[in-house]
């Protein structure tokens, strides 16, 4: 047996010590099951209680790595302002000294990871069992209490449960709690919310278990982007609808960071053609606008030199919105033994403001193009950092589309 599986024994005794005057004899109570508690719980904590507000439930399948093969009865997590708080409640459908002595010790197990943690009680039999032995209830009360254990009265609906003894709230940081918490995250999300700022420290190396819950929220951030730019068509008249692709490559997220992509064609055609391209990292979100082939960089020579006073006229428009835009090359160049162009170094061969660029530096720019092979060509935007209140909540998903939105006309001169 393990020093943990030990612990919880020695546990037991001790506060069955307490209560060795309570009556062997368990209630009969409403719940045949002790599940048939579990969904009423779970809609208590979501409508219930002013102190739950905004609660996310989930039933019967957080594990709780502390003891092998525990699962969380039902665990709840409030977010406010970016600060988690973890429930966790421990349900019994059957009333004895034995039942409550062992739920008290799984609800002590708990608060080890959790920031407050319940016992929950048939209502029916938490009356008979005041009725009949009252002493020995308040005997439990009062251990809850010193504990900080809280305990909920369970009706036959979530109207009818109710707060017997409130947990104290008890601040919780460490693994098992960020186990717990991506756990929740994971099994609660059903959209794209925003980021959390542990979602950033995954890329360095700070969050390890996030990887799950961060693939998802991006997965259905490409899904929001998508159906905004579906449902507005007209925001973005240089893109057809009916050829739109937006899509996490199965190879898009990595440790280092994530990228997807908007473009009129699929992933294995992408390079061939002008496309967004979006970036996550633990420095936030971006957005550019790529050229990555030599056939689009050789198409993108020749309408600086056929168009160029359509090419600056959209650059000063670009100015004009967000200061922060940049025109930005780099070259690709081959290394030994990677034959691959995709493992090939880059090396950024000039970086311009568009505010700053004119005729003379559009020659500059076709001079370095004409001693360049293997080019990359971006507009960037301007970023959304990390600390930025936007990146935590569903603005992210505007900003994106706003993006798009405001590059089209250079979309547009490079795409046809």
């Amino acid at each position: 047996m393990t020093n943990i599986g030990i612990c919880f024994l020695q546990q037991f005794e001790i506060l069955k010590y307490y209560v060795q005057d309570m009556l062997v004899l368990a209630i009969t109570l409403s719940f045949s099951k002790e599940d048939e508690m579990y969904g009423i719980i779970a809609d208590f904590l979501q409508h219930g209680v002013r102190r739950f507000t905004g609660c996310r439930t989930v039933v019967d399948k957080i594990s709780f790595n502390l003891l092998k093969g525990w699962r969380i009865d039902v665990a709840g997590m409030i977010d406010r302002k970016n600060i988690h708080y973890i429930i966790a409640v421990e349900a019994k459908n059957e009333i004895s000294p034995e039942s409550i002595l062992q739920a008290i010790s799984q609800a002590e197990m708990y608060q080890k990871t959790c920031n407050e943690v319940y016992i929950a009680l048939p209502n029916d039999g938490v009356n008979n069992f005041k009725r009949n032995t009252r002493n020995e209830w308040e005997r439990i009360i009062n251990l809850c209490k010193v504990k900080g254990i809280g305990i909920i009265g369970v009706g036959m609906q979530w109207q009818d449960c109710k707060i017997v003894n409130e947990a104290v709230r008890i601040p919780r940081y460490n693994d098992l709690y960020e186990d717990i918490l991506n756990q929740l995250d994971f099994e609660t999300l059903e959209s794209f919310e925003g980021f959390d700022e542990c979602d950033f420290d995954y890329f360095i190396g700070r969050a390890d278990n996030r990887e799950d819950v961060l693939k998802k929220k991006i997965q259905f951030l490409v899904e929001e982007i998508k159906h905004h730019m579906l449902s507005k068509p007209r925001n973005f008249p240089a893109i057809d609808p009916r050829e739109l692709v937006v899509e996490l490559p199965p190879r898009g997220f990595r440790r280092d960071g994530c990228w997807f992509f908007v473009a009129q064609v699929e992933r294995k055609r992408l390079a061939s053609v002008p496309h967004f391209t979006f970036h996550v990292d633990d420095e936030g979100v971006s957005c550019m606008l790529t050229l990555q082939s030599i056939k689009t960089t050789n198409t993108f020579v020749q309408k600086l030199r056929t168009k160029r006073d359509e090419f600056l006229a959209i650059l000063k428009e670009l100015h004009d919105i967000d200061e922060d835009y940049k025109l930005k090359i780099w070259e690709q160049i081959p290394e030994k033994g990677k034959p691959r162009r995709p493992q090939w170094s880059w090396h950024t061969i000039c970086s311009f403001n568009v505010g700053y660029i004119d005729q003379n530096v559009v020659k500059l720019i076709l001079n370095k193009l004409s001693n360049i092979k293997y080019s990359i060509i971006r507009v960037l935007c301007s970023p959304i950092k990390r600390g930025k209140s936007k990146l935590y909540t569903t603005e992210v998903v505007t900003r994106c589309t706003e993006w798009i939105k405001e590059l089209q006309d250079m979309y547009s001169f490079l795409i046809t």
